[in-house]
């Protein structure tokens, strides 16, 4: 993050090396009294985007940027002014082969800082059904859950979206996660996913 020059203004320098980047952006819209219109955000940069806060509501969203295969994810969720019972999860969904996967990341707490790792796989059952498994481990080294659920493509085999359950150790319904994957070639090491989580009341 760079230094705020003004309450309408967030600057970052982006490092997509040797990793991924990302931002978690919390905007808190209390002026009831607001009365020129709905407002907006508005991202500029290498990737210019301008959305409206009624679309911020539970938008997924994923475009190219340039000619070199690279790409912005956005992730949103619209909901009242309080605690925010979940977070979100990011990473690299990989192919290994035309059957499947694998994928591993960060589980991410609703403050935007690290809380954990997630790791699993994903593929194609022999009666057509597309599933993926995986655990969550805290950030000392615990186990916290199991991660369940399907996925599938969107038009091109490229990629997807992925929705599921978050289980303990009984099997039980912890929350529930879902999100977008982007695809690159079998064995290349590309591709990355995206997606938010939220616990059970």
């Amino acid at each position: 993050m760079l230094p705020r020059t003004s309450r309408k203004e967030v600057s970052f320098n982006s490092q997509t090396r040797p990793y991924i980047d990302g931002l978690l952006l919390i905007i808190i819209d209390k002026d009831t009294s607001n009365t020129d219109g709905e407002l907006s955000l508005t991202l500029g940069g290498n990737y210019t985007r301008t959305l409206r806060f009624s679309e911020l509501d539970s938008a997924e969203i994923v475009e190219p940027v340039g000619a070199n295969g690279h790409a912005v994810s956005i992730i949103t969720h619209s909901k009242q002014v309080r605690e925010f019972n979940g977070g979100f999860l990011a990473g690299r969904w990989v192919r290994k082969n035309e059957k499947g996967g694998e994928f591993f990341g960060k589980w991410i707490n609703s403050e935007g800082t690290n809380a954990g790792s997630v790791k699993g796989i994903w593929g194609t059952r022999n009666n057509g059904e597309h599933v993926f498994f995986g655990k969550y481990i805290t950030g000392n080294g615990q186990f916290n859950g199991l991660l369940r659920g399907k996925w599938g493509y969107n038009g091109e085999r490229n990629g997807g979206t992925f929705e599921g359950q978050w289980v303990n150790r009984q099997l039980q319904e912890s929350g529930k996660l879902q999100g977008h994957f982007r695809l690159g070639r079998p064995n290349d090491g590309k591709g990355f996913f995206h997606g938010r989580w939220s616990k059970n009341s």
